[in-house]
Parts: structure tokens; sequence; C-alpha cells
């Protein structure tokens, strides 16, 4: 079987290439990688031979997810088709040994929760390195704490400082390539402040979104089960923040386009607040896929555009036309109570 990994060939020369995978002995489980945690700090301070002690060729790698495909007579920890991270390097495929020595902790390999995906599994080793520096620090309340290094780890390791009570947390950073990027408007794009004029919306984003919903005839009530929405972001700058960022205003337009409504009585607030003002929980919340489209916009911060509102604008329509599919009914105004669901139905 042919793979391919990442290799750090010499110093400062880092290359993919293709090797071939050796078969599975008795104590071996052959996993392929889903996803491949990057060490930054780390892997750079090997690539450009920090320590001075590095050897070359070099297979860099930290923590992998992926899926059994074939193991030894002898290992029982695992079996074909199981989800597991483990250690193992920037490889598509790799092998692990799976020993009697694993009960005793010689060998890290675990089993991925259902419905943990490969992405947040891949920081399992990272985060429980992080959570064991804490725990040998003992850091106290309020007690002041420092982290040298702030990659990953270091990042990791401050966030939990801060929950274990330590105030202030200092994080210095020691790597001198991290880079510092800024953003200056060009000047083809004008905007007069004081009279409010010029290009308010210099680009726009784009977004279509596509949604299932269930409609009870007998109650008129309706819930939305997928949501998939398809955003033109320009440039992702953090892909992961960006679909957080979707999600989120999906959701609150599953809310507008459903459940939120203000009454008002004689010119006050009948529902003022949460406890009477509906708003999504978890258990109203569909299923969300976001796609990102990357059109770049010549003219905006490196490429992206706009997303802090677009989320909001797709998913009422698209539920409301989901509901004249569902029932043949149009509804002319959100949200779409089970009274107006009702209502429209028996004026068909």
């Amino acid at each position: 079987m042919q793979g391919t990994r990442v290799v750090f060939l010499e110093r400062g020369r880092v290359e993919v290439e293709d090797f071939s995978v050796a078969p599975v002995a008795s104590h071996q489980a052959l996993i392929r990688t889903e996803v491949s945690a990057i060490s930054a700090g780390t892997e750079l301070t090997t690539l450009l031979g920090g320590r001075g002690t590095e050897r070359y060729p070099s297979y860099p790698g930290y923590s992998n997810v992926g899926v059994v495909e074939e193991i030894g007579p002898e290992v029982t920890a695992c079996k074909p088709g199981d989800r597991v991270i483990t250690l193992g390097q920037h490889a598509s495929h790799f092998l692990v040994d799976v020993s009697s020595d694993r009960a005793a902790g010689q060998v890290y390999l675990e089993p991925v929760p259902a419905g943990v995906g490969a992405v947040e599994a891949s920081f399992a080793i990272l985060g429980s390195v992080a959570m064991h520096g804490v725990r040998k620090a003992e850091p106290q309340l309020m007690q002041s704490a420092v982290v040298i290094g702030q990659g990953v780890i270091g990042q990791l390791i401050a966030q939990l400082a801060r929950l274990a009570g330590c105030s202030p947390v200092i994080g210095i950073d020691m790597f001198p390539l991290r880079l510092e990027k800024s953003y200056i408007q060009p000047d083809s794009i004008h905007w007069d402040e004081t009279n409010y004029r010029g290009d308010a919306y210099p680009v726009y984003a784009w977004a279509c979104t596509i949604t299932d919903v269930e409609v009870d005839m007998t109650t008129g009530e309706v819930r939305v089960t997928d949501l998939v929405t398809a955003v033109d972001c320009g440039k992702a700058l953090h892909p992961v923040m960006a679909e957080g960022q979707i999600e989120g205003g999906c959701l609150q337009a599953v809310g507008w386009a459903t459940i939120e409504e203000i009454k008002m009585k004689d010119g006050g607030y009948q529902n003022d607040r949460l406890a009477t003002y509906l708003i999504p929980t978890a258990l109203d919340a569909p299923r969300i896929r976001t796609i990102l489209v990357e059109n770049p916009y010549s003219r905006g911060p490196f490429g992206a555009k706009g997303i802090g509102e677009l989320p909001m604008d797709g998913p009422a329509p698209a539920i409301i036309a989901a509901i004249h599919d569902a029932t043949g009914i149009w509804l002319d105004e959100i949200p779409a109570t089970p009274e107006k669901v009702l209502a429209a139905c028996a004026s068909r």
C-alpha cells in the first residue's frame, strides 16, 4: 500500500513524499488518518533547527484521529472501522503498536466518542498536556501566573490557569516568526462619516440557505430539522470562527422565523423578559451545515467580506418556502406560530 507523509528533509526544507506502508504485524493496527493536529511551535523549532540537536530527515507529527483499517491477530484494543485518536505522524496511513503493555500506559490509543468531530478530537492530546502542566503547577486562587510560549499548548494552559482562578495570567511569546498584519482601507473606497455619503457597502457577501421542516397539521407546530447554508465570505481568515458566526446567526434566524414574537398591549411590551420571550435553545436547534465559499474581495482585509449579519437573512425565507412546500400554504409574516399556520390552512 502507498501512502503520503510530511518530511523535514533538512533544516528549513519540508516536502510531502510518497512511501510504502509496511505490512501489519501481529501486534499492530493500521490507521487511516482523518485529521493530524499540528503543534506549530514544536514543529517549527524542529524544522528550523532551533535546538541545535535535530536530525534529518525528520517525520513530524503529534496526534492523529483516524479510522482503523486493519489489525494484527494479537490486537484486542480496537477493531476495523473504529475511530481512534493516537500519537502519529502527519501521514495518510500509519502503524500503531498495540501490545499488552497498553494497559500500563505504554501506548496511547483511545476511541473517539460518538458525536465528536475529528478536528475537535485531534486536540485531546495537546489538551491533556496542557491540563497535566496546570495540575502539576497547583495554581492557587488569585495567584498570578506567567505562561512562557504561546503556541497551541501555551494558549490552552493560559485558559486553564484562568479557569483555575489565577489572576492575572500573563502570556509571553518567545517565537520571533509569528506574523502580525494589519489592513488599511484603500483610497478607492470613500466614506464620509459626517454626512453619511459614499461607499457604505463597497462589496456584498452572498448566501444561499436550504431548510427542511416538519409541520404538525394537527397543532400547527413547525420544527426545523435540517439547515444548509452556503456563504460567500470572500476569504475565511479563521474558518472555525467564521463557521461559528454563521451557525449562531442561523440559529437566531430559526427563532426569528418560528417562535420569537414581540407582543404589545396599550403601548407596552407583554413579553419584556426572557422568561416570557421565547428564544431557541439547544433542543430547538436543527442540524446546521455551513459551506464556506471563498471568492476573495481584492479591496477587503486579505480578501475577506463581512459575514456579521448575513446569516440572519436567508433562513427565514427558506423556512417559509419549506412550509409552503410541505403544506401548500404561504405565510406573509413571521414568526410562523402554530396559530398562524392553522389559520392559513383553514383559509385555503
